[in-house]
């Protein structure tokens, strides 16, 4: 993962990362992550994804979740056909997290996707809880699990599948 322009490795938390083996071609699970407005469709936790615009290096959009909050993501690096980097947060002026999506071919129609979170340490920051590891862990387990389920059964995911993740699920 490549950091985003103003932000130092000295100011994030080492990542949580989440990947998953598929017997399917890196082009479909890169269609399911490269789709705008796709997130409800593999994300059991997202319950409205809105582009607010949607072009390579340019692409934003709002995230509004089953609990009722509302993130927005801005990528900053895009590697069509591979995956993207990306920041989100409740506002991008500040942005709370940096997540890396990633796609590689493993050998004949199988691949690997995989992600991962690297939270932004802000002013006055204690040190990252092992609860909110825990969270974020649960939180990208539900998108791998999302993903597979897409690409390998071919249907939308149903709220919550993959069990409740706090704060993001309802309440």
């Amino acid at each position: 993962m490549t950091l985003p322009p103003g932000i130092d490795a000295k100011t994030v938390y080492p990542p949580i990362e989440k990947c998953i083996e598929l017997d399917v071609l890196p082009e479909t699970i890169w269609q399911i992550i490269a789709t705008p407005g796709g997130l409800p469709r593999y994300h059991p936790l997202v319950d409205t994804n809105i582009p607010l615009r949607w072009d390579a290096n340019k692409a934003a959009d709002m995230l509004k979740y089953f609990s009722g909050l509302t993130l927005y993501r801005q990528v900053y690096s895009w590697l069509d056909g591979e995956g993207y980097d990306l920041v989100i947060g409740q506002s991008l002026d500040s942005p709370d997290g940096i997540v890396s999506w990633r796609i590689s071919s493993l050998e004949t129609d199988r691949s690997q996707f995989r992600i991962s979170l690297s939270l932004i340490k802000h002013k006055g920051s204690t040190g990252q809880k092992a609860a909110t590891r825990d969270r974020f862990e649960r939180y990208l387990d539900s998108i791998v699990k999302g993903i597979a389920h897409l690409a390998v059964v071919g249907e939308p995911v149903r709220k919550d599948q993959f069990g409740a993740v706090e704060g993001f699920s309802r309440a």
